[in-house]
Parts: C-alpha cells; structure tokens; sequence
C-alpha cells in the first residue's frame, strides 16, 4: 500500500484525499504517479492528482481508477512493460532515465500488491 485512503473521504474538489505523512514513501506521492490506495481490504490503483499544503499538513488528491486492481496486476503480469507499451513500428529511442524510474515504481508498487493481496 503506497498511501491509505479512505475512499469515501472526498473532498471540496470531488477526490479522495490522504495526508501525505501516511505514505510509505513519501517520494513516490508525486502529482501523476499511479500508486496502490485505499485500505487492506480494498485495495484501489489510483492516480495522484495533486499535493497540496494545508495547515495540518499535506494533502494529496486521488483519482480512483477504474477496475479491480487484480486485473492491473494480470495485465503487467502478461509481458513485460516494454513488451505491453511499445508499439510495432521502427525502433524507438531509449525514455529518459527518469520515466524508466518512475514506471519501475509503478511496477513495484504493482508487484508488491500482487505479492501481498493475491499470492499471499
């Protein structure tokens, strides 16, 4: 889990929220990352929609995605990213070092939610 959330909590803006304190770690919790949410019991992939100060802390928005998060797992489970992303066509030049680090998070974060909530 990168963040608890209570997905029933929404916000001013129509989004849950979390504080940012509350996540494993802090520096995955960027606006667009796609990280693991809500509780033990349901789980849910999301997308930080924003990171905001407020005066008990920080907040972070989040956009539920749609679906079951086994099915994102199933999905990376079937090739690799490379494999799933990439389109038929001329080769393409290598993303810059930073997106490949931010989408190895991404899988890990997906890894680890499989790991925890599906072969456990």
């Amino acid at each position: 889990m990168d963040t608890p959330c209570d997905v029933q909590q929404i916000d001013e803006s129509g989004y849950p929220w979390a504080f940012l304190d509350e996540a494993r770690d802090l520096s995955l919790i960027v606006e667009g990352a796609i990280v693991v949410s809500g509780d033990a019991e349901d789980p849910v992939v999301a997308r930080v929609v924003d990171v905001t100060p407020i005066a008990s802390g920080v907040r972070v928005r989040l956009e539920i995605l749609p679906g079951d998060p086994a099915e994102y797992a199933e999905a990376l489970a079937q090739g690799t990213p490379s494999q799933r992303l990439t389109p038929p066509g001329p080769a393409r030049r290598a993303p810059p070092r930073f997106i490949r680090d931010y989408l190895f998070c991404i899988l890990e974060s997906l890894a680890t939610f499989v790991y925890i909530y599906i072969l456990k």
